[in-house]
């Protein structure tokens, strides 16, 4: 398991609405599949367990809900193994893509901007965890629209358990192959309290509703 982060800045000429941002991440993701090798394409889709995610935030200022002409969209693609970001980051790293195209909201987008990865093996990953006092505070920052699969329905509510739970599937598919200890699991949803929160909703388009 390697951690890996690809930040781009994309510039469109057609004005944004801020508020339309959060629909974008589909279409985001069909893109990046269009750039990828068709066979890890099709090893993605027989995998039960995603070993990516992606996102993407609209530029300028915080809490603006004005159009933007030129408006820069910053995306963001996670990783969590080597093979993951060897495909998945090649095409901006290796073919130097120069725009994406979001045929549906009918946007080109031009690549200004690529970083460098950012890396976190999995040794160093441990070596955090074992070496430093372990606080008993944390701040979460959910910086799309997200919702966790439960019971055959999207629960949008930040379930401590469900937040565990996320995060253990996506350590045991990619570090033992084993599933995730459900007791454990369970442990840790009553351990975890919410002890303050800002929550708001905002529709989202999943597989086409």
């Amino acid at each position: 398991m390697q951690l890996s982060s690809l930040a781009l800045t994309l510039h469109s000429d057609k004005a944004i609405d801020r508020s339309s941002v959060s629909s974008f991440g589909p279409y985001f993701q069909g893109a990046l599949m269009e750039l990828v090798d068709s066979e890890y394409v099709d090893l993605l889709h027989s995998t039960a367990v995603n070993p990516y995610s992606q996102h993407v935030r609209l530029g300028g200022a915080k809490g603006s809900e004005t159009p933007r002409s030129g408006a820069s969209l910053h995306w963001t693609i996670n990783t969590l193994d080597e093979d993951a970001a060897a495909h998945l980051h090649a095409p901006f790293l290796v073919d130097a893509v120069t725009q994406v195209q979001l045929n549906t909201p009918g946007l080109t987008l031009a690549v200004k901007e690529v970083s460098t990865p950012t890396v976190l093996p999995e040794s160093h990953l441990t070596n955090i965890f074992y070496s430093s006092t372990p606080p008993n505070r944390f701040r979460i920052e959910f910086v799309t629209p997200t919702a966790f699969r439960s019971q055959g329905q999207y629960v949008f509510w930040p379930d401590p358990r469900l937040v565990v739970q996320s995060l253990a599937l996506k350590h045991s598919a990619l570090a033992s192959g084993d599933e995730p200890d459900e007791d454990l699991i369970d442990e840790f949803g009553r351990a975890v309290h919410m002890t303050s929160y800002h929550l708001a909703s905002h529709p989202f388009a999943l597989a086409g509703n």
